[in-house]
């Protein structure tokens, strides 16, 4: 019981599902300065987990392959198994089983599956081997959390697997990149009730008056220092101009669930101990 509660408290305020980023990377030395400075400041891209390289099977001389990254914070490494690896000129799979430090208690794992489907597939044999691959996991895993994620091209997989919720339904390109509005919570996702106006009006003139050329100046041509530099200046003056406030988002507290309700729910609480503490005697 104490053991439950300990780690209770450590992973309240912890996501329960991680971040998922998908990216079809094409010649890497023109974006090595910019993936240098996303794995500076974002987590989410670093430390390599899983990979499948293409082989003789896929038919293809250059390009393919596929890569998972795990946060190993989210992770143990030690719990990252290899569930399916499929190659053919149609499709190239990699299916991935993780066992996270927590998971909600409906899921008894995490399996991800990367997919990517060639210009040149075959859409048929292509949702065939998708199909016949999820419905095996799901048949060894029915209580697992499985994610299908990928560069589809052309092969529309919403009628082959009829049992999943789509949350891309566009080409991910230009401005159609994040889906972190959809995956935010409700408590997050509820309009601002109140600010303070002076304050935005204070950070739009500090916004104004700043120099931004000068940072040009000092890093050149140097992306990493100059998306530090610039991160750093933008939350230095939202620290100095915005005022803050502090607020606990519980996972499974309803967006609706204020202080007076959880009185009340305590209140309730201990009603229904007493009762039993007064029954059992």
């Amino acid at each position: 019981m104490v053991r439950n509660k300990k780690t209770e408290r450590r992973w309240r305020y912890k996501p329960r599902l991680p971040s998922v980023i998908m990216g079809s990377v094409r010649s890497l030395p023109n974006k090595t300065d910019e993936l240098s400075a996303l794995i500076t400041g974002q987590r989410e891209y670093r430390e390599c987990s899983t990979r499948a390289d293409r082989d003789k099977q896929s038919g293809k001389k250059s390009g393919g392959g596929l890569a998972v990254f795990v946060n190993s914070k989210w992770c143990n490494p030690g719990y990252v198994t290899t569930k399916d690896i499929t190659c053919t000129p149609d499709v190239e799979l990699l299916a991935v089983g993780l066992r996270p430090y927590y998971l909600p208690r409906e899921f008894s794992a995490a399996i991800v599956v990367i997919v990517y489907t060639p210009s040149s597939a075959v859409a048929a044999r292509a949702c065939d081997i998708i199909h016949s691959t999820v419905a095996d996991l799901q048949t060894r895993h029915p209580n697992a959390l499985i994610i299908v994620n990928g560069d589809f091209n052309h092969v529309n997989i919403s009628k082959t697997l009829t049992d999943f919720t789509q949350y891309v339904t566009c080409s991910t390109r230009g401005d159609k990149t994040g889906l972190t509005a959809l995956y935010k919570p409700l408590v997050r996702r509820q309009p601002i009730t109140t600010r303070s106006v002076e304050a935005e009006e204070a950070l739009m003139e500090c916004y104004r008056t700043t120099d931004w050329e000068m940072f040009q100046e000092d890093y050149n041509n140097h992306i990493e220092g100059l998306t530090q530099c610039v991160t750093d200046y933008i939350k230095f003056c939202e620290e100095s101009v915005v005022p803050t406030k502090k607020v606990r988002c519980f996972p499974n507290s309803k967006p609706w669930i204020n202080r007076d309700i959880k009185v009340l729910l305590n209140r309730k609480r201990r009603a229904f101990m007493a009762m039993r503490t007064h029954r059992g005697k």
